[in-house]
């Protein structure tokens, strides 16, 4: 069965999913390097329960992607991602570097805004399918419509 929430409910569901890659990936910045970083490798650097955590987070876009009606084929695509993140994240040392650089939820973010520009959302509202996600840190996107700005 396909979700299908009202437009104000996709809007409040889609900006909740730009928030937490903003949180996961991007939340600092590497000195002088301009290389982003957030929770998701600093949390990661906990042997054990680190990385579990860490992918628990990165499920919550998927859910709020699911709440906003994202296609299910969407919503595999982003549970690869995170999937992905989980195996690398795992091995000891090579995985908390690659936390930084894989970035999971942003590639996350970026395919929830390439499914609004084509209107794949069934929220069934023009600004929500035209519109994109607030910027997780990536470069600048067109404007949006009705979704608020986190920076």
């Amino acid at each position: 069965m396909t979700n299908s929430p009202t437009p104000e409910k996709a809007h409040h569901h889609l900006n909740k999913a730009a928030r937490w890659a903003r949180f996961l990936d991007n939340r600092f910045r590497i000195p002088g390097t301009g290389v982003g970083y957030g929770f998701d490798s600093l949390i990661g650097l906990i042997p054990g329960v680190g990385d579990a955590a860490t992918t628990a987070m990165a499920c919550m876009p998927i859910y709020h992607a699911w709440k906003a009606g994202s296609p299910r084929g969407l919503l595999l695509r982003m549970a690869f991602n995170v999937g992905i993140d989980a195996v690398v994240g795992a091995i000891p040392g090579v995985g908390d570097v690659a936390d930084i650089f894989l970035r999971c939820n942003r590639r996350n973010a970026k395919l929830l805004r390439k499914a609004m520009a084509n209107g794949e959302l069934t929220a069934g509202d023009k600004a929500v399918q035209a519109g994109t996600l607030p910027s997780t840190g990536g470069p600048p996107t067109r404007p949006y419509t009705g979704i608020r700005a986190v920076r």
